[in-house]
Order: C-alpha cells, then structure tokens, then sequence
C-alpha cells in the first residue's frame, strides 16, 4: 500500500481533485503494478454504495480481530460472575492485569462502567485495594476512567472517598502529579462525576483552579457544576 500512496501524493501534489480522478489513478496504478488479481479485488469493490449509498449499514460487513479486545471482556465477564461471591473469597489479583496493554485496561474498565446493574460496591472497592495501580497510573485515559467507574459507586461513602482525589488529579494538585488535565475529555467528566457526589466539593476545586484552564473548558466546566448559564 505505501508504493501506491506515494504514486498517489507525487501525482496530484499541490492540486484539488475529484474522486473520479482519484478512481481512475487507482485502476490505472494497479493495473500496472498489481495485475489481473488487485484489478479483481478491485471491481469487487461496490464504489456507488460507498461513496453514495445512504443509512447506517456499510456495504460490506467488516470483521474486526477482537482478540486483545476480548482478553478484557474476560476478564469483565470473570468479574461480573463473581457477584454473589463475599470480597473475602474473590481470587483476583494484580497479576490480571500483568499481560494487559494500556488499550485493553481502558476497554476494561469501560465495559465495567456499562454493566447493568453495576459490580457490588462491595467488590468495586475490592477492585481499588487489588488493582491499586489504578490509583495512582500517570495514564490519564485509564486514571479517567477509573475515577468514572468508582465514581458512580451507589456507596455514598465510597464514592465520596474517591471524589477528592479524583479533583486533585483533573486539577493536578496530587503528589507526583504530571500537571492540570485540561482536555476536555478528562476534565469535564471529571467534574461531572465529583459534582454527582459531592457538589460543594467540584466547586471548590474548580473555583481554586479555573483560572489554569482554556477558557471554552472553564466555560463549559462552570455551567457543567451550575455557577453559569
């Protein structure tokens, strides 16, 4: 593929086509460099529907490798089995999480947060003590998440635990802290969630710290915790 995309830059640089030209360079440089089979692989390709068809189905069903993918949702799975089982005899440890990439942690704890009903709060606060990492990842993607996840605890005392460090890292006040998170990916959830358990609380930290965000994020932060319109 990247031969062709060189073909393909080296042809139009510096101009504005049309898809039609884009087609025809195409065929044409496989034609030439491909042959008979990438030509057949290619007027197999339903170009209409692709590039005019309409609703939410593609025109070709795509088969995606979920293996890494599933590594997590075992684990989930394994979890969400363990429901009825007391926090004294779960079996898990740090060491599930030992061949897992930073991805498949993120898909992890996502598909926790979408579980219906949600872990017991008994065993999500089992999760904080065995996967404890999670406390203190400098990984914003996975911290974000976590802190959503644990977050949204029905525990009222759990959930408030974990609400002042969560705004000590979206705020970047936490030891060893690697600053201020403020994409509004990490910062507005995590406002959001902290102000669910404790409104005074996001208030508090936003008032102290919004000055050192972008003023959209600050905006939209203060009409996320109700100070604005």
């Amino acid at each position: 593929m990247l031969p062709y995309l060189k073909d393909y830059v080296n042809t139009f640089r510096g101009q504005s086509i049309r898809t039609d030209e884009w087609q025809k360079h195409l065929f044409k440089y496989f034609s030439e460099n491909g042959g008979k089979e990438k030509l057949d692989i290619l007027n197999k390709i339903d170009f209409e529907a692709w590039l005019h068809g309409e609703g939410l189905d593609l025109p070709a069903v795509v088969e995606y490798d979920t293996t890494l993918a599933q590594k997590a949702y075992d684990l989930v799975k394994a979890w969400s089995d363990s429901r009825s089982t007391p926090p004294s005899d779960l079996k898990f440890s740090e060491s599930d999480l030992k061949e897992f990439s930073s991805n498949q942690i993120v898909v992890f704890l996502e598909t926790l947060q979408s579980l219906s009903p949600p872990l017991p709060d008994s065993h999500l606060r089992y999760m904080s003590e065995t996967y404890s990492s999670f406390n203190t990842t400098g990984n914003a993607e996975i911290r974000s998440r976590w802190y959503g996840l644990i977050l949204q605890s029905e525990d009222a005392d759990l959930a408030r635990e974990f609400a002042e460090p969560a705004a000590k890292w979206v705020v970047g006040t936490e030891k060893g802290s690697t600053g201020l998170k403020g994409r509004m990916k990490f910062c507005r959830p995590g406002f959001k969630s902290i102000h669910k358990v404790n409104g005074d609380l996001a208030i508090e930290y936003f008032e102290a710290n919004k000055q050192y965000f972008h003023p959209i994020a600050a905006k939209l932060i203060s009409k996320d915790l109700g100070l604005s319109k």
